[in-house]
């Protein structure tokens, strides 16, 4: 289900909406960086796929669950970093120890860029051009998951 461009029924009013959601929203008006991402993924997906109103299907494709879980899998190993660029997750910081466990949760070594990847398997991806992290993060935008302390039962 759509977040922001629920009630859009053609490319035109998503992209006007888009418009003034970004006016709204945007980090150098006074927004927040996530907001503004979540409403930049949300307007690509709608435009590749030309999915407006109820009926997309956009959480299957943007699947927030599906993060949280390879989060939780991961984000316990010690001298990692673990980035959100897009609808990728990027594993840096000390990764050779663990590499095993990256590997079972499903992460993939990107040789060119010598970092761990994760993406969802249902997408569609088709290559054109081999981007570095700092183009990657500048188009797609990037947010560092920051480890949730474990609370001890008492």
């Amino acid at each position: 289900m759509l977040k922001y461009f629920n009630n859009c029924k053609t490319l035109q009013e998503a992209k006007e909406l888009f418009r003034t959601l970004a006016m709204q929203n945007h980090p150098d008006k006074g927004g927040d960086t996530a907001t503004m991402q979540a409403i930049n993924a949300e307007f690509a997906f709608c435009c590749k796929n030309q999915s407006f109103g109820s009926n997309s299907n956009f959480n299957s494709y943007y699947n927030v669950e599906a993060f949280q879980e390879i989060i939780n899998k991961i984000a316990h190993l010690d001298s990692i970093i673990i980035e959100v660029c897009g609808l990728w997750l990027w594993i840096s910081g000390d990764t050779k120890k663990h590499k095993e466990t990256l590997k079972a949760a499903g992460c993939r070594w990107a040789s060119k860029k010598m970092l761990w990847y994760w993406r969802p398997e249902q997408q569609n991806y088709k290559r054109t051009k081999t981007l570095d992290m700092f183009e990657i993060r500048l188009k797609y935008g990037s947010t560092i998951v920051e480890p949730q302390p474990i609370k001890a039962l008492n």
